[in-house]
Formats: structure tokens, C-alpha cells, sequence
């Protein structure tokens, strides 16, 4: 099992990267990354975090994470996320944001780009609250 390496100065600037990419490029370029630096690929993947972690919240987490997000992001950003994600949303959220959801994924198509930049503000707000310690996306951690 990967250990999880100190997110800073180059790792940080890695992570940064890797997490920008849209996940077909960021797969090859982490194929590319193992052919050289197996360990440190498999401690950045330990590391990255991607809307799809989203289905590892608890429900009071789900709860201060859709106060605080932009729901109109959310919805783009989860049309690039994959259907357990989006089952996971459907399944759990108020039903305003699963009406929204269900409208955006069976409706006209939406530019991916700007889902891409939907998906990075989300994943911006994921990250700080990550560090705040309110979202906890490691499914291996305990709960006591």
C-alpha cells in the first residue's frame, strides 16, 4: 500500500498537475510516471483526489460539502464523473440538486470545457476542505 507523501513544494506542484488532467491523459501520463518512478506514481495516486472520491463522504459530510459548493458546478462537474458517482448523487442529495442532475444528464450537451472548469472548482473546494479536515475522501481511515 502506497504511503501518503508530504503534498508539498514538487509534490505538491505533481499533484497540482495530475489533477488538472482529464483522466484519460492524466492515466497516460501516470503509466509513463510508473515506467520511471514506480513508488512515487503509486504515493501520487495515493494522494490525488478526483470528483469521483466525492461517494466516500458520510451523509453529515455530504451535507456541509453541498451547503458550500456551487451547485450548478456540481452538476457539470458530475457529468464527467462516472455513473457510480452520478447514482451516488442521485441516490443522496436534496431533491433539488437530483432534479438539477437529472435535467443537466439528460439534456442538451454541455462544452466540455466548461465542465472541465467546473469539475477544477469543485475539486478546489474538495481540496480546502480536505485540509480543514471537514471532508475526509480516504476510504481506508476508521471512523470512532
Amino acid at each position: 500500500m502506497a504511503k501518503k507523501i508530504k503534498v508539498d513544494g514538487g509534490a505538491k506542484a505533481a499533484l497540482d498537475l495530475l489533477t488538472g488532467l482529464d483522466p484519460d491523459n492524466r492515466e497516460g501520463v501516470l503509466k509513463k510516471m510508473a515506467e520511471i518512478d514506480p513508488d512515487l506514481t503509486q504515493a501520487l495516486v495515493a494522494n490525488l483526489i478526483d470528483i469521483d472520491d466525492l461517494t466516500k463522504m458520510t451523509m453529515k459530510m455530504m451535507q456541509d460539502f453541498l451547503k458550500r459548493v456551487d451547485q450548478s458546478e456540481l452538476v457539470l462537474a458530475l457529468k464527467l464523473s462516472n455513473p457510480q458517482t452520478q447514482n451516488f448523487f442521485l441516490e443522496k442529495a436534496n431533491r433539488s440538486l437530483v432534479l438539477e442532475l437529472k435535467e443537466t444528464l439528460s439534456g442538451p450537451k454541455v462544452s466540455k470545457s466548461k465542465c472541465l472548469e467546473a469539475r477544477d472548482s469543485v475539486i478546489s473546494l474538495i481540496k480546502e476542505m480536505c485540509e480543514e479536515g471537514s471532508l475526509v475522501l480516504n476510504s481506508n481511515d476508521e471512523y470512532v
